[in-house]
């Protein structure tokens, strides 16, 4: 626009100045009589004076263009200086708003580590809540710990999508987790399918294609390995790497003081350490291979904490053999070992891969429900009593009696209700006739 000005100012000059030349021209053509003298061209005093008038309107019309021009280039400039100012106010916010950000994320930082710290007092509760409090920093899926066995790697600490893989091995060689052992440092893989350091094998079996990798060391030697994990490809970024750089040190030297703290309860109790594995040391139950009361309690406390801190949905699903005593009674323990392990599969096979399966006691079984409410938690409580009946069983058919409670409900103010409200659905569940599913209301 301000081009346009500045040529049409320039123009107008021309045609003034042409205008006064070709104008008294023309005049002085008119009148040949007046045209020369000895010293060359003459007007009359009309003609100068039409002359100057035409002149001094020409030279108006090119002030006002002037400031009109003048006045567009400060606009211009003014709206140039808004826009440098508007840009550099944005850009101090944007860093500001940064900072903020990484202020807080580091305080969440601290905070992990001071609840990791107060909770290293046994191996097994330390693992746990590591893995629980890395996987909500990171907003993770899934998160282990990891230990190494001889040539093989074993679930030791599981949370989140992770939590049915307790106790799960594979090989070290071949392995992103056998190669971070070796080298000593953080790794991390985008798509599990195409990194050839994976195991895709494995990968595959466990739902992986993300994951980030953590050495962990007892005596300046690499025994074990965090690994934080997801199932979609390129989920972790550098600053989830860099966060686990700052979380590392920590996470060694606790790991490193849980386990000698544990060799030397070992050795107080007079156990072998080398004839007890870090797998057999794991709380599952001997013959489900399911979570055992210790380890599920454990679990639904971390779980229930999270839900009322996060305002999300809990579900819990107890249920009970019907007349198993009588089955044991008729048919033989081994019998009844038998539909208490197949009963056990049939829950792993039911359970997704959030939820938390275990073996409470004798013929009683749990499922631990995250992030799922009471409609949903009683439509899969309804299936699996459907499914418990509806299997081929080798002696006699066996039916479970099922309740369910949700944190939703009324009366439930913290864990041991959540607990006893399941309890009290599964005695009426029971009294009302067995082979059965009742929520607590």
């Amino acid at each position: 626009m301000l081009v346009e000005k500045k040529n049409s100012f320039l123009a107008t000059g021309f045609v003034i100045v042409t205008a006064f030349f070709a104008a008294g021209g023309f005049y002085v053509s008119q009148r040949p009589e007046q045209q020369l003298s000895a010293h060359g061209v003459f007007v009359t005093g009309e003609a100068l004076l039409y002359l100057l008038c035409l002149a001094g309107a020409g030279l108006l019309v090119l002030a006002r263009q002037r400031r009109e021009y003048v006045a567009a280039l400060k606009k211009a400039e003014k709206i140039q200086l808004d826009e440098i100012l508007k840009t550099q106010r944005e850009i101090e916010q944007n860093t500001a708003a940064l900072q903020k950000k990484k202020a807080e994320h580091f305080k969440e930082i601290l905070n992990t580590q001071r609840r990791i710290v107060g909770n290293i007092s046994h191996m097994q509760i330390a693992f746990q809540t590591i893995v629980q409090e890395i996987q909500e920093l990171l907003g993770a899926d899934g998160c282990v710990i990891a230990m190494l066995e001889g040539e093989q790697i074993v679930h030791y600490a599981v949370a989140g999508t992770e939590a049915r893989f307790v106790g799960l091995r594979h090989n070290m060689k071949g392995s992103i987790s056998g190669l971070c052992m070796e080298m000593g440092t953080i790794l991390k893989c985008d798509d599990a399918e195409i990194d050839e350091r994976v195991d895709r094998a494995f990968c595959q079996k466990t739902n992986v294609r993300s994951v980030i990798v953590v050495p962990l060391s007892h005596r300046n030697v690499s025994v074990g390995v965090l690994k934080i994990t997801s199932p979609k490809t390129f989920a972790f970024s550098d600053d989830d790497v860099a966060t686990m750089e700052l979380m590392a040190g920590l996470l060694s030297a606790i790991f490193s003081d849980v386990v000698t703290a544990n060799t030397l309860r070992i050795n107080n109790l007079e156990l072998s350490a080398k004839n007890i594995s870090l797998h057999e040391m794991a709380t599952t139950d001997g013959l489900t291979g399911l979570q055992n009361r210790r380890m599920f309690q454990d679990f639904m406390s971390r779980e229930y904490d999270l839900a009322v801190r996060h305002k999300r949905p809990l579900s819990l699903i107890i249920m009970d053999v019907d007349y198993f005593k009588k089955f044991n009674d008729s048919f033989g323990h081994p019998a009844g070992d038998a539909v208490l392990k197949r009963i056990g599969v049939l829950l792993k096979q039911l359970a997704r891969k959030t939820d938390c399966v275990g073996r409470y006691g004798g013929e009683e079984f749990v499922l631990l429900l995250p992030q799922t409410g009471s409609e949903d938690a009683l439509m899969i409580a309804n299936r699996i009593q459907q499914t418990v009946a509806d299997e081929k069983w080798e002696h006699r058919g066996v039916t479970v009696s099922v309740g369910v409670s949700s944190l939703g409900d009324s009366k439930i103010n913290n864990v041991d209700d959540l607990l006893k409200s399941a309890d009290m659905a599964l005695y009426a569940a029971k009294e009302g006739g067995r082979n059965r599913v009742v929520k607590y209301a």
